[in-house]
C-alpha cells in the first residue's frame, strides 16, 4: 500500500512537472530596492503571479497559457516583448512600454487574453505598431505613439478610451475588428480609423460594432476613413468636437461608398460638434427602431456638415429639427418612401447653411419643410 502510494506521488510529482511548469507563483521585485529581471515566464495554474515595486522588466515577459495571470504594480516601464497566450494580466500601475519593446500579442489561437486595467492605462511605445491575437481590454484605456495595425478582435468592456494622439489605427490590412461589449463604453480621441469596412467586395462589414442595446460609441476629433461599405447595427454612437467621415478612400478608386446608420438606438452629434460627411459618400438614414428622428443634433450647436456627399433615407424616414445642417458642394437628398408618412422631414427650427457653391439637389422621394 505504501508503495502504490509512493509511485501515485511520484506520478503526480512528475505530471506537475511536464504539464504545469513552474506550478508555484511567482513574484518578482519589491518595494524595498530597484532589480532588473530578464525574461520571465510566468507559470501556469497560479493566480498570484505578480510584477512589483522598483523592478525593471528590461527583456518583457510571457504568461505560459490560458491558465496564467499576473498582476503588474512597478512603477518602471517594460522593455521587450510581451506574451499573453490567453491569460490574465491585472493592472495595478499604468503599464507603459518603453520604445524598445518589439510586440504585445496573443499568439493562443483558442483563448482570448484578457487585461483587467482597473481604471489605469497602457502606453504603447513607437515599437508596437501592431495587436495580433484576440485580447479583451477591461475598464482599461490605451494610449498610442504610432501608427498601428489590428489583426484580430479586440474588445472593450467596461469603461475604455482610445486615444491615438494623431495615429492611425488601421482595421483594413490585416483584417481586424474592433467590438465594444454590453453594457461598456468605447472612446476613440485624436484618432484616424483607416478601414472602416473592411475588405473590398465583402459586404457591409461592420468592423467596428456594439455588441448590444447599451453599447456606445463615441468619437472626439476622429477621423475615419471608409474603405468599403460599412453598416453601424446596434448600439449608441456619439460624435464630440470635430468628426469627419471620408467615402472616397485612398484604399480604392470606387467612389459612392455607403455608410449605413442601422441601429435602432441613437446617433448622436453632441453641442460643440461637428461632424463632416465628405468624398461622394452616401449617408443613409435606415434605423431599426422604425423612428425618424434617431439622428439626434442636441442644440443649435451641434453641426451635421454634408460635401459632396447624398443623404438617404428608406422608408423609416428621417425628421431634423434641432442644430445646424451644412450644404457644401453638390449635396443630393433622396428617400425611398412610398407614401407621405415615409416622407424625410426638415423643421424650420433647424438652420440650414448653404455655402458657396452648395446646392441642395432633391432627387427623389417625398421632403417636407415643417413650420413648427
Amino acid at each position: 500500500m505504501r508503495f502504490k502510494k509512493s509511485l501515485l506521488y511520484f506520478a503526480t510529482f512528475l505530471v506537475s512537472i511536464f504539464y504545469y511548469p513552474n506550478a508555484n507563483s511567482l513574484t518578482v521585485g519589491d518595494w524595498s530596492s530597484v532589480s532588473t529581471q530578464s525574461h520571465i515566464t510566468f507559470p501556469t495554474g497560479a493566480s498570484d503571479n505578480h510584477i512589483n515595486g522598483f523592478t525593471q522588466m528590461n527583456n518583457g515577459f510571457t504568461l505560459y497559457d490560458e491558465n496564467t495571470s499576473c498582476t503588474f504594480n512597478s512603477s518602471f516601464t517594460v522593455s521587450g516583448s510581451v506574451e499573453l497566450n490567453g491569460g490574465k494580466l491585472y493592472l495595478e500601475q499604468d503599464l507603459i512600454f518603453s520604445n524598445s519593446v518589439t510586440s504585445f500579442v496573443n499568439s493562443s489561437g483558442t483563448s482570448t487574453a484578457v487585461v483587467y486595467g482597473q481604471n489605469h492605462m497602457i502606453v504603447f511605445s513607437t515599437g508596437i505598431n501592431d495587436l495580433s491575437g484576440t485580447v479583451s481590454f477591461v475598464n482599461c484605456d490605451i494610449l498610442l505613439n504610432t501608427d498601428i495595425s489590428i489583426s484580430d478582435t479586440i474588445f472593450f468592456d467596461g469603461n475604455c478610451c482610445f486615444n491615438g494622439r494623431g495615429s492611425v489605427l488601421d482595421l483594413v490590412n490585416n483584417g481586424g475588428v474592433v467590438c465594444v461589449d454590453e453594457s461598456s463604453s468605447l472612446t476613440f480621441e485624436n484618432l484616424i480609423v483607416l478601414g472602416l469596412g473592411g475588405s473590398e467586395d465583402s459586404g457591409y462589414i461592420n468592423n467596428l460594432k456594439c455588441l448590444a442595446p447599451d453599447s456606445h460609441l463615441t468619437f472626439r476629433n476622429c477621423g475615419l476613413i471608409m474603405s468599403n461599405n460599412y453598416s453601424f447595427t446596434e448600439g449608441w454612437i456619439h460624435f464630440y468636437q470635430d468628426d469627419s467621415i471620408y467615402g472616397r478612400s485612398l484604399l480604392r478608386s470606387q467612389d459612392n461608398l455607403i455608410f449605413a446608420f442601422q441601429s435602432p438606438q441613437y446617433m448622436t452629434i453632441h453641442p460643440y460638434s461637428r461632424l463632416l460627411l465628405e468624398g461622394n459618400l452616401t449617408f443613409s438614414y435606415d434605423s431599426d427602431s422604425a423612428e425618424k428622428d434617431h439622428l439626434i443634433m442636441v442644440d443649435n450647436t451641434s453641426v451635421f456638415h454634408l460635401d459632396g456627399t447624398t443623404l438617404h433615407s428608406t422608408r423609416t424616414g428621417l425628421r431634423l429639427d434641432t442644430g445646424v445642417l451644412v450644404i457644401d458642394n453638390l449635396v443630393s437628398v433622396q428617400n425611398d418612401a412610398e407614401n407621405i408618412p415615409e416622407r424625410m422631414e426638415l423643421h424650420n427650427t433647424l438652420t440650414v447653411e448653404i455655402l458657396g457653391g452648395g446646392t441642395f439637389d432633391f432627387i427623389k422621394g417625398y421632403l417636407r419643410y415643417v413650420d413648427v
